[in-house]
């Protein structure tokens, strides 16, 4: 029993398999599904033979696009100006002559036969006349263009603007006052005090405080200098009998 059983099986599964396959095989075959190409770049080409590549695609050269100009749009016309207001009329006390001028009033002699006086201007009769107001001012001193006149002030031959108070065979001699900054005159004598008291000389004071200019036929002529003395008898001296110690 079990032998028939399993031909029975086994014809079953053949006839089963001749029925179906003639069905599958008679089915159509499909077709497969188109592939979506990007669309081809639209050129315009020009007009030659071009070169043939490896291929055998003709490659040919684009041509550049055209140019469109624009269209020019008329300008609106320009507005034309509006006219002047008329001018106010004159009454009638604006009188005018016969050719249409006004008159001109005449001024009349007087009956002394004197002619009408003129506003003259009142000249400088050279004695000081007409208030100064054409004296020309002096002129200012020109300044040395050696010196600083922030720190010294001496005119274009470098000396000072002030007169001088000692000479001798060597120097002339201004005093300080007017031509020397103070803060500058503060700072030299401030650098020799402390050179003095370093070396145990004595100490300079402020006054009298003067500018030797050097003459001419010296070692160092036109040569400024700024002096310091420790008193009144230190500069007499120095500046007199040349002892300056």
């Amino acid at each position: 029993m079990r032998f028939l059983s399993s031909t029975l099986f086994a014809a079953a599964f053949v006839l089963t398999n001749l029925v179906v396959s003639p069905a599958l095989a008679n089915d159509p075959p499909k077709k497969p599904a188109a592939k979506e190409e990007p669309p081809k770049p639209k050129f315009d080409y020009i007009e030659e033979e071009g070169e043939k590549g490896r291929s055998g695609y003709v490659y040919k050269r684009v041509a550049k696009p055209k140019f469109e100009e624009p269209e020019t749009i008329p300008k609106a016309p320009f507005p034309e100006p509006p006219e002047p207001p008329e001018p106010p009329k004159k009454d009638d006390h604006g009188k005018k002559d016969d050719h249409g001028a006004p008159k001109k009033e005449e001024k009349k002699d007087d009956g002394h036969g004197a002619p009408p006086k003129k506003d003259e201007k009142k000249k400088d009769d050279g004695h000081g006349g007409g208030h100064g107001k054409d004296a020309k001012k002096a002129a200012p001193p020109a300044f040395s263009t050696v010196y600083d006149s922030a720190v010294i002030k001496l005119d274009a031959n470098n000396r000072p603007l002030t007169p001088v108070v000692f000479t001798n065979a060597y120097a002339d001699y201004f005093v300080c006052y007017k031509t020397i900054k103070d803060k500058y005159r503060e700072t030299v004598l401030a650098e020799m005090n402390t050179f003095a008291d370093r070396m145990g000389l004595p100490r300079a004071q402020d006054m009298p405080c003067m500018i030797k200019v050097a003459k001419p036929k010296t070692k160092f002529p036109g040569a400024i200098y700024i002096e310091f003395y420790t008193d009144v008898k230190a500069e007499k001296a120095c500046i007199k009998k040349g002892e300056c110690g």
